[in-house]
């Protein structure tokens, strides 16, 4: 059996043949320890599918009061399980966690990035790292108009690609300083101001490499040239 599979955080392209026990056989890339801690693929190791998504799936129709109390339920659990493992690594008891908006929200809903959160806590003037407790009526009301926002754009596709210069940061809700055309001319000019300083890169060690080669023989024939002389 082949399995392909594409490690979006790593960026990795994972595949191998298994056999019927469906141990890893072959592996063009491999996800070890250091980079998850969650999963690893391995060559050798019996192949795991990937575990099930956590979270709520977002929804507009669920009312205010709902999503704040679940992103308010889960910042506690997220606290409490920094705080335990905290202290299993260290042996010893330690102080609690600090609850956070950020840490509720991914944690209460599916498919929710800690990026996407601190843009939509950017976009409502609210400080991601803000207990839920801390925030006022009005934070939430801006907050989930924020969430609500970025969901009408999930399911109408009315995306607005921009970003930051200073920082090379992107999104797609318009939060920054410099826009695109469109989400695909905003990658291809992330992804082609890379790729154009790899091929100078590539290119200046080429170049290097046939100048270094150059000198050299021409050192040689000068050397040479100067024991001819001191011959003579």
């Amino acid at each position: 059996m082949r399995v392909i599979q594409v490690v979006c955080r790593h960026f990795v392209d994972c595949w191998g043949h298994c056999y019927e026990s469906h141990v890893c056989a072959a592996m063009r890339a491999q996800v070890g320890g250091a980079m998850s801690s969650l999963r690893q693929v391995q060559q050798g190791r019996p192949y795991q599918l990937p575990p099930a998504v956590n979270g709520i799936p977002p929804s507009a129709a669920e009312p205010l009061n709902t999503w704040q109390q679940n992103i308010t339920q889960a910042a506690s659990l997220a606290a409490a399980e920094r705080t335990a493992a905290v202290a299993k690594k260290q042996h010893s008891s330690s102080s609690s966690s600090q609850e956070t908006v950020l840490a509720g929200a991914t944690r209460a809903y599916m498919g929710v990035s800690p990026s996407l959160v601190e843009e939509l806590c950017k976009t409502a003037g609210v400080n991601p790292h803000s207990r839920p407790d801390s925030l006022r009526s009005q934070d939430w009301c801006e907050l989930h108009g924020a969430w609500l926002a970025w969901l009408d754009r999930l399911h109408s596709g009315n995306f607005t690609a921009c970003s930051c210069p200073s920082t090379g940061k992107f999104s797609v809700i318009g939060i920054y300083s410099q826009q695109h055309n469109s989400v695909h001319d905003m990658i291809d000019g992330y992804y082609g101001t890379i790729q154009a300083g790899e091929v100078y890169a590539n290119l200046h060690q080429r170049l290097s490499n046939a100048v270094k080669q150059a000198l050299k023989k021409a050192r040689g024939k000068v050397y040479s040239f100067q024991q001819q002389l001191a011959a003579a």
